[in-house]
């Protein structure tokens, strides 16, 4: 009942106007609305979701920037595994096994000499340095690309040749870091 009064009350009123009061009312109530509406909802709303696009691109960025570490950590994961793989246990003697690999390419060893290296928790990494005297150059290199790629972690890291007499057959120092499990 108060509805029904409430309404013929603000009906009388709006009847009791003049014209132009009238008009303005009209046109002035739906405008002030969309004046509102647009201040209140639109703007805020569209400023949100301005924010909110950056916001996901930055998101997008981020996870494709993530899937990249993770691919790259997968595979330096896989190396390392590999690598882990091939590290001989503390029982492996470096020394006698490189010159075991130097004698089947006919290599002729003067001397190896074994020196410590550093130490990362269980592993470590020692320093071979293989003299040779009177032999082929191709004998040198298949024996460095044999060590390199055979089933321990050698890696060559100098090589100084000399031939003297000029005669094709050379001598000189050969060095190798080999990793070890379980020495110091």
């Amino acid at each position: 009942m108060k509805i029904e009064t409430l309404k013929s009350v603000i009906i009388d009123y709006f009847l009791e106007l003049d014209e132009r009061e009238r008009t303005v009312i009209v046109l002035g109530i739906p405008v002030l609305i969309l004046i509102l509406y647009i201040s209140l909802v639109f703007f805020p709303l569209k400023g949100l979701e301005s924010s909110y696009k950056l916001k996901s691109q930055g998101v997008i960025k981020e996870s494709k920037e993530i899937s990249k570490i993770i691919s790259e950590f997968e595979e330096l994961k896989l190396k390392v595994d590999y690598v882990e793989r091939r590290i001989p246990s503390r029982s492996f003697n470096p020394s006698d096994y490189l010159e075991e690999r130097a004698k089947a390419f006919g290599i002729q060893v003067k001397k190896i000499k074994v020196s410590s290296g550093k130490r990362l928790f269980d592993i470590s990494s020692k320093l071979i340095s293989l003299t040779f005297m009177d032999s082929n150059i191709d004998s040198i290199m298949k024996l460095i690309r044999d060590v390199e790629l055979g089933k321990y972690p050698f890696k060559a890291v100098d090589l100084d040749v000399k031939d003297p007499d000029r005669d094709g057959l050379v001598s000189g120092k050969l060095d190798f870091v080999v990793f070890v499990k379980g020495e110091s």
